[in-house]
């Protein structure tokens, strides 16, 4: 089973680009930092995993995330101000920028 966003997810993920001003070419993406997934800003790569949502790319995930994720559901409230949630080992940590 693949990763799966919640439409209130993408929602969220959708506001938070808004607050901080990205523009269309910016994303939201998952990033390894230790042993952290961190919820930055970036662009889209080549290989990237995306999750589209209100015409608009709202999240990208590069190969090896995406592995660490297979089969794990992202929900608004995992995205919460400083919320982090246990995925495999690994804490997801939003935050913005």
């Amino acid at each position: 089973m693949p990763f799966c966003v919640t439409e209130a997810a993408r929602d969220e993920l959708i506001e938070m680009l808004e607050r901080v001003d990205a523009p269309d070419s910016r994303t939201a993406r998952f990033v390894v930092r230790g042993d952290r997934l961190r919820l930055t800003i970036d662009q889209r790569r080549r290989g990237d995993v995306r999750v589209d949502h209100a015409g608009r790319t709202v999240l990208v995930l590069g190969p090896d995330v995406a592995d660490l994720l297979d089969g794990q559901q992202l929900d608004k409230a995992d995205l919460g101000s400083g919320g982090r949630l246990k995925r495999r080992g690994l804490t997801i940590t939003a935050q913005g920028g």
